[in-house]
């Protein structure tokens, strides 16, 4: 339970990582209230230590909701339905609902750092812009690169962003960098993890305030207390 909790957990921020984006200066067609529906494929090497977390993670559903600041990231994994909920950017909680507990864990965006270096995660990935184009959704998207080393060998990870949405910066980790606009498509390898993600369904309806309110029977801890109440204080089992 506690290693399903863990791993959780660093699934939640590996993802919400992966997805900064950067504003864009509105335009009369774009918008910064909405929701987002994504797939999500993930495969590990054979043989790799992480081919546990891609099963949990591998066909997973992903549905962002942004709202001004207020962002809101839902995903269904095979065990476990979290949550990422935030109204300013800045207090962000984690929500962990199943195998009957409720939890919510109360982190800054400091503490997403204090995770990446539990996975062993320090590096910033920085971006650049191709002048590749195509739609997703019908929408026009920008095709950006970043080149990866492991083991000697390069992977290229690809991001497609859209203008047309400008939610706020303020909601990601930013953890990427020369990244413009928000993505509907990302290509990445990290760590033995091959993933995709695709938007599958975008919507203009405006969320209510209430999608980013912590939902009442749900235990707050912050990451330092959860890790004390854990048996071994953090140590894995």
């Amino acid at each position: 339970m506690k290693n399903l909790i863990l791993g959780s957990i660093l699934i939640m921020a590996a993802v919400f990582a992966s997805t900064t984006f950067k504003p864009n200066v509105s335009n009369p067609a774009s918008f910064s209230a909405g929701s987002v529906v994504f797939t999500t494929e993930v495969k590990a090497d054979s043989g790799s230590a992480m081919e546990d977390q891609a099963q949990m993670m591998d066909g997973m559903e992903m549905t962002m909701k942004f709202k001004g600041k207020k962002f809101r990231m839902d995903v269904n994994m095979a065990m476990m339905k979290t949550n990422i909920i935030t109204k300013d950017g800045e207090e962000i909680y984690m929500l962990l609902n199943g195998m009957g507990q409720k939890m919510a864990i109360k982190c800054a965006k400091k503490d997403l750092k204090k995770l990446s270096k539990l996975k062993g995660e320090t590096k910033t990935e920085t971006y650049v812009a191709t002048t590749e184009t195509k739609k997703i959704l019908g929408y026009s998207c920008k095709k950006y690169t970043s080149t990866t080393e492991v083991d000697g060998k390069k992977y290229i990870n690809v991001i497609w962003t859209t203008e047309a949405i400008t939610a706020s910066a303020e909601l990601m980790n930013s953890s990427n960098e020369g990244l413009k606009g928000f993505p509907l498509e990302t290509f990445s390898y990290n760590k033995g993890l091959k993933s995709h993600m695709l938007a599958t369904k975008v919507s203009k309806d405006v969320p209510a305030d209430t999608d980013f309110e912590v939902p009442a029977g749900y235990d707050v801890k912050t990451i330092d207390e959860l890790m004390q109440s854990m048996p071994g204080g953090g140590a894995g089992e």
